[in-house]
């Protein structure tokens, strides 16, 4: 973008500050009790003056993962169908909100290789298409930018992989904030938020920070994460972005990074079929 265009695309960002996006991970859209919290979210923001402008919903869709004893393609495109009828009932959301479907790990598709590309539409079924006005079907990650911002939604489950992948596992046992003023340590104010951001989420702050350094999606050896190397731009993180989607199985997380004075947000939303997160 030309340093003109960003200025313009600033200022309209001021003025959707009120703007609300909805993310939603492990959605398993064959599962009634997970359609009944789809139906609260719906119902809540049917009557709001403003719906949100964005609804971005990361795999898996259902809740057994496809592979060798689960192939039945029928169920899924049932599935969305299902998601279909349960949006008719609500036309102000399906008219004016975009809808954004990123496939998870356990989704059909290709290898475990990333990037992995959208649902095509024989998997996904016509009914969805005809239902939403505003829907794309992205690839795995998904790049979207909102006026000035750079957002990036991933889906997979970095998190028990980098563990795993540790030569050396993560410092998660720096004390408490009383053993640093016993120990008269000389932190500056920056590195006081560091240690307490560490202390209370040790793993995800690790991991976060591993992502936005290497300004890279996959932090593991080919042999653990394959990767398609003519799209492999695909996962970079490079100029940084403003904020990383990462629909990881744990808990719900939010870590703000700071790396050469460029700040990027850091969220995990959680698993939406265990806690409705």
């Amino acid at each position: 973008l030309r340093p003109r265009d960003l200025d313009e695309l600033i200022k309209t960002e001021k003025k959707a500050k009120d703007e609300r996006f909805v993310v939603i991970s492990d959605c398993y859209l064959d599962d009634s009790k997970c359609l009944r919290r789809l139906r609260n979210i719906f119902e809540v923001y049917d009557q709001s003056p403003k719906p949100p402008g964005l609804f971005v919903f990361m795999g898996d869709f259902t809740r057994v993962p496809f592979g060798p004893t689960k192939y039945d393609f029928a169920s899924y495109t049932k599935s969305f169908d299902q998601l279909a009828d349960l949006l008719d009932e609500y036309p102000s959301i399906r008219e004016e909100c975009r809808f954004v479907f990123v496939p998870g790990p356990g989704d059909p598709g290709n290898t475990s290789a990333y990037p992995r590309p959208g649902l095509p539409a024989a998997l996904r079924g016509h009914k969805i298409t005809a239902c939403l006005q505003k829907v794309e079907f992205a690839s795995n990650p998904c790049k979207i930018r909102w006026h000035s911002q750079d957002l990036v939604f991933f889906r997979d489950d970095l998190q028990a992989r980098a563990r795993r992948g540790c030569v050396l596992p993560p410092v998660d046992d720096l004390g408490t904030e009383e053993d640093d003023e016993r120990l008269q340590l000389d932190m500056s104010p920056r590195e006081r938020e560091r240690r307490k951001a560490m202390r209370e989420k040790p793993l995800f702050h690790h991991l976060a920070m591993t992502l936005v350094q290497q300004s890279h999606l996959s932090p593991l050896p080919l042999t653990q994460m394959p990767i398609y190397w003519e799209r492999d731009q695909a996962m970079w993180l490079y100029p940084a972005p403003n904020a990383i989607f990462l629909g990881d199985r744990s808990e719900t997380q939010c870590k703000m990074t700071d790396v050469c004075g460029v700040e990027t947000m850091m969220v995990n939303p959680g698993c939406f079929a265990d806690d409705g997160s």
